[in-house]
């Protein structure tokens, strides 16, 4: 049974035994101007233009995390259509659009710790939202038994254009009051900074 099962939030949070909770996560975000790449990619998604889930993953979410990857080159690595393979009986299992690790080199083999999550999806954020959740309890699990006690990790459900952003931590499941916007590209990158910096600090 794929992550793709959960398709309501409360799913997830039944199921895992979860607190629910809607709080505003980044109070404060310090926005970063964009690099000269994010900007050219971003103005010819715009003109090309993005009919379905798969191009807007390619033509506006990839250029997004890649642009994170630079700001964070020795860091961090961004996983693209890798799998998370936890517990099959729970529903742990299948691809994740985007997975964030702390490593400093992209390999064939799936790296511990991840600490965020994208899920990309045309419209419905509320089930990219659920399937996500779903996603950071599997890295909590795929974490743990690779030796990595991380207090929290980070995820966002994301049309491309609208973020949502939710955070693992302990046994209770934050989801921000906020969406973010592809129209305000600085504050975006400043909340995604923000998110790896949070949570390089806790690894």
């Amino acid at each position: 049974m794929p992550y793709s099962h959960f398709k309501k939030l409360t799913d997830v949070t039944k199921k895992f035994n979860l607190n629910l909770q809607t709080v505003v996560l980044f109070p404060s975000i310090k926005p970063i101007e964009l690099s000269q790449y994010l900007t050219i990619c971003l103005d010819a998604a715009e003109k090309v233009g993005y009919a379905n889930e798969k191009e807007r993953s390619e033509r506006l979410v990839s250029p997004i995390l890649t642009e994170l990857t630079l700001h964070n080159h020795t860091s961090i690595v961004v996983y693209s259509g890798r799998d998370l393979f936890v517990d099959d009986k729970q529903g742990l299992n299948g691809e994740c659009d985007f997975l964030i690790s702390v490593h400093k080199k992209v390999i064939d083999e799936l790296i511990a710790p991840v600490i965020a999550i994208v899920e990309a999806k045309e419209q419905d954020l509320r089930y990219g939202v659920a399937q996500c959740a779903a996603q950071l309890y599997g890295a909590k699990l795929f974490n743990e038994a690779e030796g990595f006690q991380i207090p929290c990790f980070y995820g966002a459900a994301t049309t491309g254009e609208v973020w949502r952003f939710l955070k693992l931590e302990n046994n209770t499941l934050f989801i921000d009051e906020k969406k973010y916007y592809l129209g305000q590209p600085n504050i975006l990158i400043g909340v995604l900074q923000y998110i790896i910096e949070t949570a390089i600090a806790n690894t």
